[in-house]
């Protein structure tokens, strides 16, 4: 099933030219949790949406593995939103320690503002907790086109903490321009 969903508000020209993809599997989900489950990412990336940017949600169950997969595309604060995201009920919508495996591509950085965000992420990832999920990220940067490239495997904690980070830098940057 896909799903998408458009801010109802202009956002931050940056947004447009900062996008990750993210994926996470959600195991051992009987059928009956399935709906449920989605309808709280639904509902969820509807309401971040509206604030922060297009998302686009894709589900699939796999009932042999009972295996719920997401894949979630849009700008990166929205992501980095819907991965901390709760549902109406109050609970965590995405368990903190659930991997996830996501890249992100910020458009129309130069390499010292893009050698800073790297920096900023390598000095977070020393101070990542050793009971958490293995880290693993690449930052590498293509001068052609301007673009930084984040490719990141974490708990949804890192990972989210990580694309914090960026989202912060680049309305930093924004401020001062």
């Amino acid at each position: 099933m896909t799903t998408v969903f458009h801010s109802d508000e202009a956002t931050a020209s940056f947004r447009e030219h900062a996008e990750a993809s993210s994926t996470l599997h959600f195991d051992a989900l009987p059928p009956e949790a399935v709906a449920v489950t989605t309808n709280d990412v639904v509902i969820a990336a509807r309401n971040i949406a509206r604030r922060a940017g297009p998302l686009r949600v894709d589900t699939a169950y796999d009932a042999a593995q009972r295996r719920l997969s997401l894949l979630i595309n849009g700008s990166l604060r929205a992501v980095a939103f819907l991965l901390e995201a709760r549902s109406e009920r109050g609970e965590p919508l995405i368990a903190m320690r659930n991997e996830v495996s996501t890249t992100a591509r910020v458009d129309g950085i130069d390499r010292p503002f893009a050698n800073s965000i790297a920096t900023h992420l390598v000095v977070a990832a020393q101070n990542h907790p050793q009971h958490d999920v293995p880290l693993k990220f690449a930052t590498p940067y293509d001068e052609q086109q301007s673009r930084l490239e984040l490719s990141v495997t974490g708990s949804a904690f890192a990972t989210t903490y990580l694309l914090g980070i960026i989202a912060v830098r680049l309305e930093q940057r924004l401020q001062r321009a």
